[in-house]
């Protein structure tokens, strides 16, 4: 059985490729809600208490779809606690007596948010009304969503539930109990859905057309924290992370059909409780939380053994690094602190994320790469010419390119993330002509890194990712 396996990670990091830049990279555009006055500085707040993102989908009308794992609260006067969520319903109760009686208690409400991104409105689904006739509300913390072919919308909460919803009437169309509490399911080209507990076990297939019980499964997957799965479209390649390390990637040259085992993991060292998901392109993205080092958003390229295609798109927020910039310990949302989820628009050109410890959902755009391999990477009109390092990531050496029209003392310096010099390493009078300089880490930590090069009185920079 021919399996199309991944590159280990080693190997990805120490090649030198043009695939480590796209002349596309997605740049943070602006927060389509916003929860808490701190929690941006370009949008008002506009969905009061909207905290701890959870599931993220696009819908086959473009409707952008999200849901939060806890329930909304706010101080609107900075003492009193407001819960806009919290409503009174109609529940049956059975004390054991004659009979079961009706009797109205208070439920902590967590809507489904539909957001369109023409008119930035927002709707909202408290209740999901079934096939059967019954309503089920929900009150359950959500653990990530996904659309399939049709463009419904799959969800699952912590309770383990799995619903799917019709996208255009907003009714559910089917229900399957997990019976665990449950990892973000994910969707395949022909409707079928995979769906595992988020503490590893069994992963269930289930047939578009009948949630019954499941149509495949792929047992005894290993234990630990999988809060991100994704499947590729012709249901050939499973991925699930863990929280044990790395993601697990599970392969069927029969799809659905016939049996799944594990071919790889990717980044087997590297703890990952975040997201994975398929862009348009067809780049696999997946990401950590900022308590895992080196908090990195990942894409891999299918088509090049999943070589890591973009890692530098993303500022990610790291505490006891970078300082606070709000009053509610969150930083502006230009930095991702720790994405449950991510959902792209139908042509790829907007990614939204679900930021767990930001009180926003995040969009990103599709923007070209000025700092592209492949062309100008800083050009300053005049003087030189400063490109991309490559590779980058690397581990332990990276080269830095740099192009002088005229003969000029050139300068080349490096610091850490928190903008410590780390050394000085041309320092002296250089030709016209190309140049490069081979920068070795060899000993230094892994993390993100910042070159500095003056030619003459004019400076361009640029930044690269050290990973060990």
């Amino acid at each position: 059985m021919m399996k199309k396996a991944l590159l280990s990670v080693l190997i990805v990091l120490l090649a030198f490729s043009l695939a480590f830049t796209q002349d596309d990279i997605f740049k943070f555009k602006t927060t389509p809600i916003v929860g808490y006055p701190d929690g941006s500085d370009d949008v008002d707040v506009n969905l009061p208490g909207y905290r701890n993102a959870y599931g993220v989908a696009v819908a086959g009308d473009g409707m952008v779809w999200n849901a939060l794992y806890s329930s909304r609260n706010w101080k609107p006067n900075g003492v009193d606690t407001f819960y806009p969520d919290l409503i009174t319903v109609i529940a049956t109760r059975d004390t054991g007596g004659p009979g079961p009686y009706q009797d109205t208690v208070l439920v902590y409400n967590k809507p489904l948010w539909i957001w369109n991104p023409d008119d930035g409105s927002i709707d909202t689904l408290r209740f999901i009304s079934m096939p059967d006739g019954s309503v089920d509300t929900l009150s359950l913390g959500n653990r990530g969503m996904a659309s399939d072919h049709n463009g419904d919308i799959v969800i699952s909460d912590n309770s383990g539930n799995i619903y799917k919803i019709n996208h255009l009437t907003h009714e559910g169309m089917a229900k399957y109990p997990l019976g665990t509490n449950a990892a973000t399911p994910a969707c395949d080209a022909d409707g079928f859905t995979y769906h595992a507990g988020l503490f590893g076990g069994t992963v269930i297939i289930m047939d578009p057309d009948d949630w019954s019980s499941p149509y495949n499964t792929i047992p005894d997957v290993a234990p630990g924290v999988s809060r991100g799965m994704e499947v590729s479209p012709d249901g050939k390649h499973v991925f699930v992370e863990r929280s044990g390390g790395g993601v697990l990637h599970y392969y069927s040259a029969d799809g659905v059909d016939g049996t799944y085992a594990i071919a790889d993991t990717i980044l087997k060292t590297r703890a990952m409780q975040g997201f994975v998901a398929w862009d348009p392109r067809g780049i696999l993205w997946f990401g950590q939380h900022e308590e895992a080092p080196p908090a990195v958003v990942w894409g891999l390229d299918p088509d090049q053994d999943f070589a890591v295609v973009d890692s530098v798109s993303f500022t990610v927020w790291i505490p006891g690094v970078m300082t606070d910039t709000t009053s509610r310990n969150y930083p502006q949302p230009q930095y991702i602190r720790a994405v449950r989820d991510a959902a792209f628009n139908a042509d790829g050109s907007s990614m939204y994320l679900a930021d767990y410890y930001g009180f926003t959902l995040k969009e990103f755009e599709l923007v070209p790469n000025v700092n592209s391999i492949g062309g100008i990477s800083k050009e300053v009109p005049g003087s030189f010419t400063l490109y991309n390092n490559y590779p980058n990531p690397f581990n332990p050496s990276t080269i830095i390119p740099f192009d002088l029209p005229q003969s000029a003392h050139v300068k080349l310096k490096v610091y850490d993330a928190l903008g410590r010099e780390v050394g000085i390493f041309i320092d002296g009078q250089m030709d016209a002509g190309s140049h490069q300089y081979e920068f070795n880490g060899a000993n230094l930590a892994t993390g993100t890194y910042y070159f500095k090069l003056t030619v003459d009185t004019k400076v361009a920079t640029g930044r690269m990712m050290l990973i060990k």
